[in-house]
């Protein structure tokens, strides 16, 4: 019997923060036999996924890809073939200088049928969780999204730079970090004002989002002074130049934690922890499944390889300190120190003994500070946690 066609569902992760992913891109994930995911979608977001779908990683740093295009174009052409239901995770939106439009005309002369699923880009994201709005109506009547990489060998890109140094519009670079100097410079050549505002933003809508701002002619020195790197976006007009009055996002300087809750109540501590500025990711495997879930291990090194998680929390039950033994046993990243906690509560049966030190339940907003006296200790020796 010939084997049915599968289906390859192309989905922006949005710009970092989990929370941002469409319902939709939620529901491909949750079908998904293949994943195949870059640096820039959330490896939170691989939750979302059957415990037994295969995780493709992808890369995607610059300059440092870990599969070619064509390689990923082929991974995700072999896998449908073979009837299966396939997500190419894209950061951002993946209509938005996310190659789509190479994996579409693939697709399509090999008669495989996908979906497009929007995400929600980074310059939208990076705007409003800085504070600014693109269009404000006191200085510009639109914007423009460009890229400060180009094909070429030499990266340059062809921008119509008269125009641009003479628009009102808000200007939007993605990419642009490496050739910022050169970016002002331009603009400033092509007769931009040199005291036009500028924005950028690291790591939008992430624990650890900066933002720098300046005129158009200091900008490339304050980024460089706070060695602003990418993923950035760089806004360039007046309207990004009230951010400051209106930021509202103030995420905690505690790092983001692995929680793996078994009650209602250690939910609600955690949905708690999130509303004060942590981010906090959920996994609810328990311990029997662990050695069985190469998923669990792959997203777990992830998080710890980019950074998200500085902390690991699990319940106080013998189960629980299973999960303990088997995350330190794989894990493999390569990663800062790791502290691992376990949940207080006053049911802890008699019977079973903690490893590891208690975080109460009954006070979680004591948490933060918790968290962060422990990032502030300096070396090992001094640090009563346990590590991994």
């Amino acid at each position: 019997m010939e084997q049915s066609q599968g289906t390859i569902h192309i989905v922006g992760a949005g710009p970092g923060s989990p929370g941002l992913l469409t319902l939709r891109g939620a529901e491909c994930l949750q079908q998904a036999d293949v994943v195949l995911y870059d640096r820039l979608a959330h490896p939170a977001l691989l939750l979302h996924a059957p415990k037994d779908a295969k995780l493709i990683y992808c890369g995607k740093k610059p300059c440092a890809h870990t599969l070619r295009q064509e390689t990923i174009q082929q991974e995700m052409i072999v896998h449908a073939r073979r009837g299966k239901k396939v997500v190419r995770l894209k950061g951002g939106d993946p209509a938005i200088f996310g190659r789509v439009t190479e994996e579409m005309e693939d697709l399509k002369k090999r008669g495989i049928p996908y979906e497009i699923v929007p995400g929600i880009t980074a310059a939208s994201a990076a705007s409003s969780y800085a504070g600014a709005a693109l269009t404000d109506r006191r200085y510009a009547h639109g914007f423009r999204v460009l890229t400060g990489h180009g094909q070429g060998p030499s990266g340059e890109t062809a921008a119509d730079w008269e125009n641009l140094a003479a628009t009102s519009d808000t200007l939007i670079w993605y990419m642009g970090v490496k050739r910022l100097d050169f970016i002002t410079s331009r603009l400033m050549e092509y007769g931009k004002d040199r005291d036009t505002e500028v924005l950028i933003v690291e790591w939008a809508s992430h624990h650890r989002q900066r933002t720098v701002s300046g005129p158009l002619h200091a900008i490339s020195a304050k980024a460089a002074e706070q060695n602003i790197t990418n993923p950035s976006v760089i806004f360039v007009g007046n309207a990004a130049g009230h951010h400051q009055d209106c930021q509202w996002f103030h995420p905690s300087a505690a790092g983001g934690i692995l929680a793996f809750p078994q009650s209602s109540a250690e939910g609600a501590v955690y949905e708690q922890l999130k509303t004060e500025g942590m981010d906090v990711y959920i996994h609810s495997v328990i311990s029997e499944y662990f050695h069985e879930s190469e998923n669990t291990k792959i997203i777990m090194n992830r998080l710890l390889e980019e950074g998200f998680i500085r902390h690991m929390v699990f319940p106080s039950t013998k189960e629980g300190q299973q999960l303990y033994e088997d995350c330190l046993k794989n894990r493999t990243a390569k990663a800062q120190p790791l502290t691992c906690w376990m949940t207080a509560t006053g049911g802890i049966s008699s019977t079973f003994t903690p490893m590891l030190p208690l975080l109460p339940l009954e006070s979680p907003q004591n948490w933060p500070g918790i968290f962060l006296t422990d990032e502030h200790k300096t070396t090992a020796a001094s640090d009563t946690k346990a590590t991994m």
